[in-house]
């Protein structure tokens, strides 16, 4: 079995967060750095598995549980940090 590092080697940046601070950190730990205008969900087949996306959220941060047919929410709230994962 070929080991496989959990450690993207390239970072994508949308241009509007290529000043961030964590923009900033990921690019001293990552070797290979692509900054792009923007980042749309239709990209993503673009990129393997190995390829973190760092870009604005342009979503709802917070959101109420989704739930599903026939189940009573409870009220929860669900953080949307992330995409893909």
């Amino acid at each position: 079995m070929k080991y496989r590092s959990s450690k993207p080697r390239l970072l994508v940046v949308e241009e509007e967060s290529r000043d961030s601070a964590l923009a900033k950190s990921l690019k001293n730990q990552l070797p290979m750095v692509k900054v792009v205008p923007s980042v749309k969900p239709a990209d993503y087949a673009n990129y393997d598995a190995e390829t973190l996306i760092l870009a604005e959220h342009r979503g709802t941060f917070v959101k109420p549980c989704p739930g599903t047919r026939g189940y009573n929410c409870c009220g929860l709230k669900i953080i949307h940090f992330g995409l893909g994962c």
